[in-house]
């Protein structure tokens, strides 16, 4: 919790109803409460972090991570290719089918 001094805020002076001279006592200082939240603990409650060690891979298991990816994605590049080629058979097929029957049928 810090007080830090906000600007001064000088209030308008009424002038004395008997017309007397008003004195400077009609600042007012005002002060800002900054930094406090009322839901969090205090810091010398709330125990530290420990720092968790990071493992860099080793250049040999980084590579070998990087072999097995590409494998994988070699192995569903070729399933994909797989199908798409047995779908383009299965249409050429269905298209020759079509064109027998619709020349037999005329």
């Amino acid at each position: 919790m810090s007080l830090r001094p906000a600007r001064k805020t000088t209030l308008p002076s009424v002038p004395d109803p008997e017309g007397a001279p008003s004195s400077g006592d009609d600042e007012i200082e005002i002060l800002e409460v900054t930094g406090v939240n009322e839901t969090e603990r205090p810091l010398d409650l709330v125990p530290p972090i420990e720092p968790v060690p990071v493992t860099d891979p080793g250049p040999e298991e980084d590579h070998a991570a990087e072999q097995q990816a590409r494998a994988r994605a070699e192995r569903e590049r070729d399933q994909q290719h797989d199908l798409w080629m047995r779908a383009q058979a299965d249409l050429d097929n269905m298209k020759k089918r079509f064109e027998r029957e619709a020349g037999s049928a005329g």
